[in-house]
This record gives structure tokens, sequence and C-alpha cells, in this order.
């Protein structure tokens, strides 16, 4: 997770490509996880980085992810977002 609050992708793919055992759906003393660091800061590469490895969207079932790219108007992160299966019902 803080490979992903340091929007550094190298070396987030790095290390998800050399250990195939990192959970992507862990979370942080706050509840969130890495999926939801890379939404928050507008980083869509990382995103979709993050589901190639099997982060799961939309985790707690609730709005928090979207609202957010909402509110700060991250337009492409919000369109990509409500393009995934995960939002459908939203």
């Amino acid at each position: 997770i803080k490979l992903c609050e340091l929007n550094n992708v190298q070396q987030v793919e790095k290390l998800l490509s050399s250990d195939p055992s990192v959970n992507t759906s862990v979370v942080n003393q706050i509840g969130w996880s890495a999926f939801t660091v890379a939404i928050m800061t507008n980083n869509i590469e990382l995103v979709k980085l993050l589901l190639n490895y099997g982060a799961k969207p939309n985790m707690s079932n609730d709005r928090q992810e979207l609202e957010y790219a909402f509110e700060h108007k991250y337009i492409e992160m919000l369109s990509f977002l409500l393009g995934l299966p995960a939002y459908y019902k939203f």
C-alpha cells in the first residue's frame, strides 16, 4: 500500500511480478486497500495494474471510491470505474 501512496507504479509492478503471494486486497489501518489508494491519488495506470494482479474493486461494498473520484472531479478515473462490473449496481 505504501508504494501506491507514493504513486510508484514501476515498484508496484516489480513487487507484484516478482512475488505472486502478494495480497492486493489487504487494507491499511484505516481500511483502504491499494486499489482505493490508487484511486485517491488519481493514478489510473496503477488502478489497471492492480486489477491485472487480482485487486478487488469496491471491497467495502459502498461508494467510497466512486464518491471520491466524483468529488475530486477525476473524470477519467470515474469513467473507468463505472465500466467495471463491481460498480454496475450504482
